[in-house]
């Protein structure tokens, strides 16, 4: 019934509307048959229209499209009459044409040399079978024509013009308003605390009915057979999402060497990223944080210890994963890095070399590059709070990027990762040389002053060097190396060759 349908209401009342001339038992002189259902996946055409035979208690025959397609020359077409014949005979009837665009799409091109296989033939004779039993039937009382798919624009148009399907009707994705109506609806037949539903509302934008319908089902299992409480829908969200981390290994704080000062700066931002913290201290969520700092810094380390310690799912975009694409595919590559991060919320986007990324636009620029920062604009500001999405930025070169990019309500914190300190360095000399020893009179103290200034990549880069200078004094079948000594830094630092 439609009233176990949430939102929707227009959808709703036009196919009210359009049923009753069918199903009804009003008749008019006025034939209005074929309703179009398209848009998103998972927005509830199939729902609707199952819903729309139980409010006129008619039978529901649902046809997957997909299923009528097949291997034999004309069998598909037999399969289309067959379906309307068998809908015709059990009326008062809802016949729902599922994923209408298998057998619906534009009609391919003929001419010579264009169909050598046939197939192109095979499968227009489908789509002019679907048309002459939409014609042939659409007049029939008792049986209502519904059909439903994703790609309206792939459809042959033909097929969809008016006096074949009177309606076409679009299902978007619901708003906040609706998004309470349909957990409303999606609750009623359980057992559940009243409550209002705006929290959750407001912290599910872009969700699908059949998204929300998981959510619903998840917080079903956490009661455990008892009352769904407010707690639980809260709990089911919360575990929705920020799991999509790919490859990536997780990082602990101790994996990090920063000053206090960027240790304290990152935990607030972490603090304020849990869920209704910053409404608990009415402070704005934040919204995205570029990390500065020289080469070797450590700060695409930070942006996987924040991406770990917010428990977010993390996407990293980087100038090889766009700039190798064509124009179009360059943007389209960063739209649906945008959609997953929403489709996968909490989540982190990574932009490491955002200066190779979103150059700043002076002189000469090709087409790609403009496109592509004008495409980054668009995504990053249609990213709302409620989103939460939580952008990440690195660069050596922060006047190198577009300023619009820069701006506050886009990357509104920069953070600078510096060089470590003397205590730095010692911790990182001690991590790095692991269990090899030093001889009498080199210390780790001593290490770190040599190599102050030095960035973390190429301090490791340099201990890995003095290693395998010692292990030319290593005895035959040794396991266990000769103490480094001063002479194994030296050359080691000539091999390296860091910048200080």
């Amino acid at each position: 019934m439609m009233v176990d349908v949430g939102g929707s209401a227009r959808a709703k009342a036009d196919l009210l509307a359009i049923g009753a001339n069918r199903l009804g038992r009003r008749k008019t002189p006025v034939v209005q048959n074929g309703i179009l259902l398209y848009g998103p996946q998972g927005t509830g055409k199939n729902l609707l229209a199952e819903a729309t035979a139980g409010e006129f208690r008619a039978n529901f025959y649902h046809v997957r499209c997909p299923e009528l397609v097949g291997q034999n020359t004309g069998s598909g077409a037999e399969r289309i009459r067959g379906a309307f014949e068998a809908a015709a005979a059990s009326r008062p009837i809802v016949l729902f044409l599922d994923e209408i665009d298998s057998i619906g799409s534009r009609k391919q091109v003929q001419g010579n040399g264009t169909d050598a296989g046939g197939g192109g033939r095979e499968y227009n004779s489908l789509v002019t079978q679907l048309m002459q039993s939409i014609d042939q039937y659409r007049q029939t009382d008792g049986l209502l024509i519904i059909a439903a798919t994703n790609y309206l624009d792939g459809l042959e148009p033909t097929l969809i013009r008016d006096g074949r399907f009177d309606a076409r009707i679009r299902l978007d994705l619901p708003n906040e308003s609706e998004r309470k109506e349909i957990l409303d609806a999606l609750l009623r037949p359980a057992r559940w605390k009243h409550h209002d539903f705006s929290a959750i509302a407001r912290r599910t934008p872009g969700w699908s009915p059949a998204r929300l319908k998981s959510l619903t089902d998840r917080a079903a299992l956490l009661a455990q057979g008892k009352w769904i409480e407010e707690r639980h829908l809260i709990e089911a969200l919360e575990s929705s999402g920020g799991r999509d981390q790919g490859h990536m290994e997780p990082v602990a704080w101790s994996d990090v060497v920063l000053p206090e000062g960027v240790l304290a700066d990152l935990q607030t931002l972490l603090d304020l990223m849990q869920p209704g913290r910053a409404e608990e201290l009415a402070l704005p969520a934040p919204t995205g944080l570029i990390l500065v700092g020289p080469p070797g810094t450590g700060k695409t380390l930070v942006a996987r210890l924040i991406a770990s310690q917010a428990k977010r799912s993390f996407y990293a975009v980087s100038p090889s994963d766009v700039l190798g694409s064509a124009v179009g595919g360059s943007v389209k590559r960063l739209t649906e890095i945008f959609q997953r991060a929403k489709d996968n919320a909490p989540a982190i986007i990574f932009f490491d070399e955002m200066d190779g990324l979103f150059p700043r636009m002076a002189g000469q620029f090709n087409q790609h590059d403009v496109q592509l920062v004008e495409q980054a604009l668009i995504e990053i500001s249609a990213v709302k709070a409620e989103h939460q999405i939580f952008l990440i930025g690195t660069t050596n070169h922060l006047d190198r990027i577009d300023p619009r990019i820069l701006r506050g309500g886009r990357f509104s914190e920069k953070v600078e990762i510096p060089v470590p300190d003397q205590a730095g360095y010692e911790k990182l000399v001690a991590r790095y040389l692991g269990k090899a020893r030093l001889r009498d009179g080199l210390t780790v103290s001593t290490v770190a002053a040599r190599v102050a200034g030095m960035a973390p990549a190429d301090l490791e880069a340099t201990i890995h060097a003095m290693k395998r200078v010692a292990m030319r004094r290593m005895a035959a079948n040794s396991k266990e190396l000769p103490p480094l000594d001063s002479s194994d830094l030296d050359e080691a630092l000539g091999r390296v060759q860091p910048q200080f």
